[in-house]
């Protein structure tokens, strides 16, 4: 690069992007409530001070026993292939070397998952230790004790497995599974979808209901066929490595301590793999560093192997993974391979879509078929299509399992259905942002629109129109579009590009338990249905009781201070049967259960304060005060305890639901520079809007919107996923290598509002909406906004291909330079050198 700009003078010296700005951020959120505090204030995290003072104890903090053990994973260091020998000569020669655990040592159900114990579903579960043969690169293979952390680290390394050939070689990729017919048979695992027309019916399938799609196709003005899109994998990247820590109970039972979201599914396969009753297994967790999907199935692994472990030797096992590990171990996001074809008229309007989407999964399908959730959820966005037909197939591929990912098959779906627009775009000569006007769903007013898949869209709820109108109006879209294009005119070798995209997300809230405790001093603990994983659940669920116990006091009193409720520790003792946490709405599904328990005992509290003539002006501490409670029994005192289930009753309803559905919504604009010689790219700016409903904490809520953003833009910017084509072995395990958004990639100018004035979707002070995850799909504006910038480059140069070719994430520089068309440029610069 360097050359080439001496060669060429100040021709090139303007090419280099500026060092990057110190970023700079702007939030907007809903005034608070005073009617409702302590909700809607932001206050801060519940042990956010431990956290930043490194104070806060993880699963990793629980003390060692005396004598206590520490456990290695064995992993698969090939693909495929059958499983000869294990030997263990040179472990053995390593100090503090114990033993070697794997299939043969298992006293129960040698199962990995045990998500589905059905033997029907076999092909869903992996066994906890490889037996026969290995399917994937870095299968646990076995377990190794020793009475160190580098002991056990070492004598992994120096066990050898001696693999035989594989019946079949490897398959490494979407093309190699599809054109080897390798797909998971899954359709009846999905009754509410029909079977795919295409894969022998392995597949699903939704389209508009009465519609052809073959004829609506050939009635489209235009038509464009057999496009291609790709999507990448993504790792989760949380903080804490996968945690358990296990030793012997009673009756042959355990107790475990486990960096796991969600208990129940710990104690339900570690009672499996031992052959115990469930009432033998005891499992809690305080907090996660972190999670994004990895801590539920995957965290079973660590989990189950040293519970073998402890059962074998009669002493606590530590098996906490290494970074390195763990990517080797855990699979992340499904890769997606999508083909297409699209009919649309000159204005703009998209008249059909026809998809097919291939989503990679390893040789047993685990938890990675939940992707198909938020893929066939909303496939078309906030988009108005009159004929769709999207078919889907989980490809068998010898990868390690793919897994939930914050998010799960919502950001492939929302990149897909944009890229659509795009292609659009691009053929009719069209602003994309005017496409997207174009074709964006218009409920009749006060009335309720549907989409072509059926979903009823109440107009009352549908803040998709205003977001829009009101991004544009705040960010200055029409002012940022005349300074690109006027920015392109007077840059040969930089570009900018701009974006806005709107999103959709499809969420349910079920039904929660919880129990709440009131000391007698006036504290109080409440055992709620949630794991922490660093979303504020806790905050949340301790604003929810204070204002909640509040009603107890006479009218006027001060709120009680949040500070005096404490979250109990999971445990499937203290509150068992809360399945996971997950799907961005566990913190709403907590504070409705605890609302519930609260109004029990305000009941109580009021009722006893009436019998005691406590009269109108009574404190807190004096109302605990007159409850006694230390009996509950005695004449007079107040059970200060209260177990119940909540759920929310749907604004208008007049009862509460079995379940509440909704959908939020959000849109983004994002600004961007790319460098036409070297690819590097720039985030200069983005403003993001979204619809949080009654936000609970604000402070909260703008973390996580913002945090769920950066997490998008780390999948479509930096994360490549790499594998071994000879091996299929990571060769990209670990942070040299997988790159995860780092200060470079944030936003120059940041600016985040929350809706404000967002309809109710449930009566009373808890009409919050889901921020864990549907933020994440406004990152898809960088990309655009990337792709925009790179094609503007390759038209200037005289590098740009015929038709539509998009920029596929992840869009490192390599990526970038390929969409400029970099030979092109090499080319171009030698001649006027």
């Amino acid at each position: 690069f360097q050359a080439m700009c001496e060669l060429m003078g100040a021709a090139a010296d303007g090419s280099k992007l500026p060092a990057p700005q110190v970023s700079v951020g702007k939030q907007d959120w809903p005034v608070p409530d005073p009617a409702v505090f302590p909700l809607t204030q932001p206050i801060p995290k519940t042990a956010a001070e431990l956290q930043a003072r490194g104070t806060a104890p993880y699963s990793d903090d629980e003390p060692n026993h005396i004598g206590a053990l520490f456990a290695a994973p064995l992993l698969s260091t090939r693909a495929v292939g059958t499983i000869e020998g294990i030997d263990t000569s040179k472990a053995e020669a390593i100090p503090g070397f114990v033993r070697l655990l794997t299939a043969a040592d298992v006293p129960g159900a040698n199962r990995g998952c045990l998500t589905f114990p059905n033997p029907a579903l076999s092909f869903v579960d992996p066994p906890l230790f490889a037996e026969k043969d290995v399917q994937h690169a870095g299968q646990l293979v076995g377990c190794v004790l020793a009475e160190s952390q580098s002991s056990a680290l070492r004598a992994a390394k120096a066990v050898e497995i001696k693999y035989g050939a594989a019946a079949a070689p490897a398959v490494l990729s979407i093309d190699a599974a599809i054109a080897s017919g390798s797909f998971h048979f899954i359709s009846p695992m999905f009754p509410m979808s029909e079977p795919s027309e295409d894969w022998g019916g392995a597949g699903i399938m939704v389209r508009s209901k009465d519609v052809d799609i073959v004829d609506a196709m050939a009635k489209a003005p235009r038509v464009s066929t057999n496009a291609k899109y790709t999507f990448p994998s993504q790792y989760h990247m949380y903080m804490e490595p996968q945690t358990a820590i296990v030793w012997p109970d009673e009756n042959g039972g355990v107790k475990c301590v486990s960096s796991q979201q969600s208990v129940d599914m710990a104690q339900i396969g570690i009672a499996a793999v031992l052959g115990v009753p469930q009432k033998d297994v005891t499992c809690t967790t305080r907090r996660l560093g972190g999670s994004f999907g990895g801590k539920m199935s995957h965290a079973l692994r660590p989990a189950l192997s040293a519970a073998v472990g402890a059962i074998k030797t009669g002493k606590q096992v530590r098996f906490a993974l290494d970074r390195n590990s763990d990517f080797a171990m855990v699979g992340g996001r499904c890769d997606a391979l999508a083909h297409y074809d699209v009919g649309f008229s000159d204005d703009g309007k998209i008249l059909a879509l026809d998809m097919r989407v291939y989503c990679m999964a390893g040789p047993w399908l685990e938890l990675s078929f939940t992707e198909l959730f938020g893929l066939t959820f909303h496939p078309d966005s906030v988009y108005d299509i009159p004929a769709l037909r999207l078919q889907y197939s989980m490809v068998k591929c010898n990868v390690p399992l793919r897994t939930p990912t914050r998010g799960p098959g919502e950001p492939q779906s929302q990149v897909l259905i944009e890229n659509v627009v795009e292609h659009v775009a691009a053929l009719t000569g069209l602003p994309p942002h005017a496409v997207r006007e174009a074709n964006m769903l218009r409920p009749p007013c006060g009335g309720v629109g549907s989409t072509a898949l059926g979903k009823a869209v109440p107009d009352r709820l549908y803040t998709m129109p205003r977001i829009w109108d009101e991004l544009k109006a705040s960010c200055g879209l029409q002012a940022k579009l005349a300074d690109v294009a006027a920015f392109n005119s007077a840059n040969r070798w930089r570009k900018r590009g701009v974006s806005m995209v709107p999103s959709r997300y499809s969420l349910q809230v079920g039904k929660r338990q919880a129990t709440v405790i009131i000391y007698t001093d006036g504290t109080i603990v409440v055992a709620h249905p949630g794991v922490e994983t660093g979303q504020g659940l806790l905050t949340k669920v301790a604003q929810t009781a204070a204002y909640c116990l509040s009603k107890a006091l006479p009218p006027g009193s001060e709120p009680l201070d949040p500070s005096l409720v404490r979250g109990a520790d999971n445990s499937t003792v203290t509150l068992p049967y809360n399945a996971f946490t997950g799907g961005s709405t566990t913190s709403e599904g907590a504070c409705q259960a605890v609302r519930a328990c609260c109004e029990t005992l305000v009941s109580r509290l009021k009722a006893n304060a009436d019998a005691k003539q406590l009269g109108d002006s009574y404190t807190w501490a004096e109302l605990i005060a007159a409850a006694g409670g230390m009996f509950a029994g005695f004449p007079g005192d107040v059970r200060l305890i209260a177990h119940e289930e909540g759920m929310g009753t749907p604004a208008g309803e007049g009862a509460p639901a079995p379940q509440i559905m909704y959908d939020t919504y959000g849109a983004g604009v994002a600004v961007v520079e790319v460098d036409a010689l070297t690819g590097d790219r720039r985030v200069l700016s983005v403003d993001l809007l979204y619809d949080t409903g009654k936000t609970l904490n604000p402070a909260v809520d703008l973390g996580q919107t913002e945090g769920a953003f950066v997490f998008g833009l780390g999948n479509l910017l930096t994360e490549a996923v790499g594998v071994d084509p000879e091996f299929g072995t990571n060769s990209t395990a670990s942070t040299w290598k997988y790159k995860v958004p780092g200060v470079y990639c944030i936003p120059e100018k940041f600016t985040v509002s929350l809706l404000k004035d967002s309809p109710l979707h449930v009566d009373g002070p808890i009409s919050s909406k889901a921020v864990g995850e549907p933020p994440l799909m406004l990152s898809s504006a960088v990309l655009f906004a990337l792709q925009s910038a790179s094609a503007e480059a390759a038209r200037a140069l005289g590098c740009a291909p015929e038709g539509f070719v998009p920029l596929c994430a992840p869009a490192t520089p390599e990526a970038v330079k390929a969409a400029v068309g970099y030979a092109s440029v090499q080319r171009l610069l030698k001649v006027e050198a």
